[in-house]
């Protein structure tokens, strides 16, 4: 190993000028309160992370938010829609469930069938089921529509992020205009 620029009697870091400090750059070490022992806020010299601020956290998808930094929120909306919109800001009684399974591993023809099957049973805890399509040639997509809009909601609380046969499922919901124009319903 090479050891670091401006240790006396070793040669410079080949590209790294005498005097330039090693490290990370300002604003990027530990956050308060964490580091290493005997270190608490970081590593010696080191400002402290700096939080990020709400504005920008609404900004992101929930999945770039970290939540172990103050003001740190996921209350933005969920994951975008395949469209061009934005999915709903208000509860909608429309889901999709994605990455429930992978058509190219599938080998029964109607193995959409048994995955109707087990999603009705485990989404039947949460509200009352009216439609179901299991979109075969697809990314793992399961569209439900509930009777209401806390049966969803109370779906999408529970499954999204949820592993599922060796895969996280994440869940959005779908406007229900788009979702009964969709489906002739």
């Amino acid at each position: 190993p090479v050891p670091p620029a401006g240790v006396p009697g070793m040669p410079p870091l080949p590209g790294v000028p005498l005097g330039m400090p090693l490290g990370l750059p300002p604003g990027m070490g530990f956050p308060s309160g964490i580091g290493l022992p005997g270190m608490p806020g970081g590593l010696p010299g080191m400002p402290p992370a700096v939080p990020i601020p709400p504005s920008v956290n609404a900004s992101l998808p929930p999945t770039m938010i970290p939540t172990a930094f103050p003001g740190a929120s996921t209350s933005s909306s969920l994951a975008s829609s395949s469209s061009a919109s934005a999915p709903p800001a208000a509860p909608s009684p429309c889901i999709l469930l994605k990455n429930l399974f992978d058509p190219a591993e599938e080998t029964e023809p109607d193995f959409d069938d048994d995955i109707k099957e087990d999603v009705c049973e485990e989404c039947n805890k949460y509200g009352r089921i009216i439609h179901v399509y299991v979109e075969k040639n697809s990314a793992g997509y399961v569209y439900m529509m509930f009777d209401g809009s806390d049966g969803a909601t109370r779906s999408l609380e529970a499954l999204n992020r949820r592993w599922f046969a060796k895969r996280m499922i994440t869940v959005q919901y779908v406007p229900e205009e788009e979702y009964k124009a969709k489906f002739g319903l």
